[in-house]
């Protein structure tokens, strides 16, 4: 009698497509901080300025409150970024200091710890015995890491402008939005792709998710705070020079990643007021110093991401 007769079912074999093994993974990463009623509630405080600038546009665009609608707009207007009809408006959320604050708290919860927690619990093992290359781990991690910060820095934006765009009493709206929309939405997507890329890639340097963590903050905090008191130290020395509010954020400033990542942001959002080849040479300076940044943590993953590994 074979085994099947003792009331045991067939199992077929079906290959799973590697694309479907790595979305698995971007999966698992991306839906990683909705798990727990803590990490909803951080997510919905990370989202909490989006909700702000919709009570804004609301009460700018409301075709019901005229006189109100005018008298905001025009506050938003003389109040830079407050305005729906300004670059500002959509992206000052990833420029300004609440910015750096939902970035840190969105990757030291899931993006810095996405290798380190699976060096430290030993799955590491398990993914790459399954027909998951150490690359492609990486990769899926990175791509669920960007996801989640998109859904922030990418999906604010975009719900703004739908709301607008749906709620304007005529096309002015749209009309005037469409000329720098779509180049910004493309700048928020890159500085999420580099930003989650550095905070995966950071992850591997250690099998503690808290060291790795720790690491994580000192680099920037401590190169956003250097780059700050340099900041300060110029302008004290030279207080009487003229200075446009892009030109207050010197080349020295972009040792810091942060800061980087946003100037190439800025700059290919359109947002960046001030002689051409001054904000091309900034630019020129945040790849650098990201480039540099890139290159160390590959070196660290090349030696990391190979099988034997994880089963050192």
């Amino acid at each position: 009698m074979s085994i099947f007769g003792t009331g045991y079912s067939s199992v077929s074999y079906e290959p799973v497509p590697q694309a479907s093994r790595l979305w698995a993974l971007i999966r698992q990463e991306f839906t990683l901080i909705f798990r727990t009623k803590k990490g909803m509630s951080l997510y919905l405080l990370c989202m909490a300025y989006t909700v702000v600038k919709l009570v804004i546009m609301y009460i700018t665009l409301a075709p019901q409150t005229e006189i109100l609608s005018r008298m905001a707009d025009t506050a938003g207007r003389a109040v830079s970024g407050f305005s729906p009809y300004s670059v500002a408006f959509y992206n000052n959320h990833s420029t300004e200091g609440i910015g750096l604050v939902v970035f840190l708290l969105l990757t030291c919860v899931v993006s810095v710890r996405a290798i380190a927690g699976d060096r430290a619990v030993n799955a590491l093992e398990f993914y790459w015995t399954r027909g998951i290359s150490p690359w492609g781990y990486f990769t899926a991690k990175w791509l669920g890491s960007a996801l989640l910060l998109g859904s922030v820095f990418v999906g604010g934006p975009l719900l703004l402008w739908l709301f607008g765009s749906l709620w304007a009493p005529d096309l002015t709206y749209l009309e005037q939005t469409w000329e720098f929309m779509p180049q910004v939405l493309l700048s928020l997507m890159l500085k999420c792709l580099l930003l989650s890329f550095f905070a995966v890639g950071f992850s591997a340097l250690s099998a503690a998710p808290n060291v790795a963590m720790f690491l994580w903050l000192i680099l920037i905090l401590s190169t956003e705070m250097l780059g700050n008191v340099l900041t300060e130290v110029v302008r004290q020395v030279q207080r009487n020079s003229p200075m446009s509010s892009i030109s207050e954020i010197p080349w020295y400033k972009l040792i810091s990643p942060w800061e980087a990542v946003t100037r190439i942001e800025v700059y290919f959002a359109g947002d960046v007021p001030g002689p051409s080849d001054v904000e091309d040479s900034r630019v020129w300076i945040a790849w650098l110093v990201l480039g540099l940044l890139a290159v160390f943590l590959l070196q660290r993953l090349r030696r990391f991401l190979r099988t034997s590994e994880a089963v050192a």
